[in-house]
């Protein structure tokens, strides 16, 4: 695979542990126990970290998202939205059915550990608005679909915390259509009561929020119209404030105890939203494009360094962070 030279920043650098990804680009990207995973199409590839062995596991569909849960990998699928449960060690695929409601392509699912629920955020196809936000109880096996918890939009980002799933909107849907509102919206779903509690439009005539996540009472966004935009939006004061300069790109927002990052797509480049900050911090550049949807962080596991995995082109690498 081509090396690429990457400009060392100070607080951030490339590590030179590599493992190497299938022939299609990386969909999804997932840390388990005690391999890393990399959903692909029609395949995930689990990668030994020790010894950079691979092993394919084949699923019905390109596998957008990938959650570890009690040691086993659940994904939702692209083009079916079938949601499936795989255990890797004897390589079975247990199906949950499918999503339907108009829905096309899952973007990205988050696990709550207190009320055993998998939330997966979902776009509908071609010439349709409505998304949906779906949840999996992984206890009972069932499917609750929430269609049009955003009113005329994709739901592309869910994240939680303490119980409470955060959402990211795009009015464009599923593209072919006009869309019937101008500004995507970010929400708060309450797991417990599977309630809406609130729903906010933050910044006017922003069509598509790409990520958002929270921490310490702050929800941070990254934007794809307009691309590299982002944001926080205080959770108590109902304040936003834009970030003061563009990002290269969006990606999925990161979020662990030391901060807030995001790797962004376009030439590829991590940085530190927060917190604390209205001006994105870049830690590395030039990562490349090796990313078939938009860029992941999985976490490292181990005391030092701090890092993650990412990618470098083609790649898979660990990213020190500050």
């Amino acid at each position: 695979m081509a090396r690429r030279h990457h400009r060392r920043v100070r607080t951030a650098r490339p590590d030179r542990r590599r493992l190497h990804p299938a022939a299609d680009k990386p969909q999804s990207i997932e840390l388990g126990n005690p391999h890393l995973y990399v959903g692909g199409h029609w395949v995930i590839t689990e990668h030994a970290i020790g010894t950079g062995a691979t092993r394919r596991i084949r699923v019905a569909g390109e596998a957008k998202t990938l959650t570890w849960v009690n040691d086993e990998l659940y994904s939702a699928l692209y083009p079916s939205t079938e949601v499936v449960r795989v255990d890797p060690r004897t390589k079975e695929v247990h199906s949950f059915g499918t999503i339907g409601h108009d829905q096309l392509r899952p973007w990205q699912a988050a696990y709550d550990d207190k009320t055993k629920l998998l939330a997966i955020a979902s776009a509908p196809g071609t010439g349709k608005l409505t998304g949906a936000l779906t949840l999996l109880d992984t206890r009972t096996g069932g499917l609750d679909v929430h269609y049009g918890v955003l009113p005329d939009q994709s739901v592309m980002s869910v994240s939680i915390v303490n119980g409470i799933a955060y959402l990211g909107g795009d009015v464009v849907g599923g593209g072919g259509i006009t869309p019937t509102r101008t500004t995507a919206a970010i929400a708060a779903f309450d797991l417990n009561t599977r309630q809406l509690l609130w729903i906010v439009e933050p910044l006017a005539g922003e069509r598509s929020i790409q990520s958002v996540a929270v921490k310490d009472g702050i929800l941070y966004g990254v934007l794809k119209r307009t691309s590299g935009g982002w944001f926080t939006y205080n959770l108590a004061t109902k304040t936003v404030v834009r970030g003061t300069n563009k990002l290269s790109g969006y990606g999925e927002i990161y979020v662990d105890r030391t901060g807030v990052y995001c790797e962004t797509n376009f030439g590829g480049n991590l940085y530190r939203l927060g917190p604390g900050l209205t001006e994105a911090k870049l830690l590395v550049n030039k990562l490349g494009d090796g990313w078939y949807t938009v860029p992941q962080l999985s976490p490292v596991r181990g005391p030092a360094p701090h890092s993650v995995w990412g990618l470098a082109d083609r790649d898979l690498v660990q990213l020190s962070l500050p």
